[in-house]
């Protein structure tokens, strides 16, 4: 999964792991509000999950991969599953 509003450039290890974490915190925030406003907590997680991931499709299409490293923008590719 590859969440676009973050625009991190991903350059070392060390920003990996910060971008990780900033992800996990996301999907949390996501699921957390879900939550609050009276959404189920297992069909909120699933939403959450496939919002960032139809965001990041359409970010992929809407932004050649050229343009994207030539800005520095690239993103590291996380399932949802490493994040566990």
């Amino acid at each position: 999964i590859d969440q676009p509003e973050f625009d991190v450039p991903l350059k070392q290890d060390q920003e990996q792991k910060i971008y990780a974490q900033i992800f996990r915190e996301y999907l949390t925030y996501l699921n957390q509000l879900g939550t609050l406003l009276g959404g189920d907590p297992s069909k909120v997680q699933e939403h959450s999950s496939l919002s960032i991931s139809i965001t990041s499709r359409l970010f992929q299409f809407l932004r050649p991969l050229e343009q994207r490293r030539a800005q520095g923008k690239l993103f590291q590719m996380v399932t949802i599953d490493q994040l566990k």
